[in-house]
């Protein structure tokens, strides 16, 4: 799951809108006053359908949040930059770990908000879903 996340911001950064932007996945150590910026967090996560003690789904919930600096433009540039996220990653499938081959499901937009204005800076909050059934077999190094 929190592999996801850097998935998530690598491929935002490959992205022609946002490579001159500051993408940040919120696990790293990373300046957090450039503008403009993308922001991928954690919010939490959903689980659900659990199998017994052989599987459970895990639903992370996302949030890509969008800044860019106040100014005659921002609203341009925000809408801009709304619309590039919203392409790239609604449907996008995170890859998971490399050793395991694990794929999540694809990335679902369930809701925008509105960014917490803060400073010079405005923008608003892409959330996102997505979704991964972890099969649990006995334990046998425990």
């Amino acid at each position: 799951m929190f592999l996801a996340l850097a998935g998530i911001a690598t491929h935002l950064r490959n992205v022609p809108h946002f490579q001159s932007w500051s993408v940040r996945d919120g696990l790293t150590s990373e300046p957090r006053d450039a503008v403009p910026f993308v922001d991928v967090r954690f919010e939490g996560a959903t689980v659900g359908d659990a199998k017994g003690a052989s599987s459970v789904n895990v639903s992370p919930v996302v949030s890509v949040s969008i800044g860019v600096a106040r100014s005659p433009d921002a609203a341009a540039d925000l809408h801009a930059a709304f619309a590039a996220a919203i392409k790239a990653l609604h449907g996008f499938k995170v890859p998971g770990a490399n050793e395991t081959k694990d794929l999540w499901t694809a990335l679902i937009l369930g809701q925008v908000r509105a960014l917490d204005p803060f400073d010079s800076v405005v923008g608003c909050q892409l959330i996102f879903t997505l979704g991964k059934r972890f099969e649990v077999g006995a334990c046998g190094a425990c």
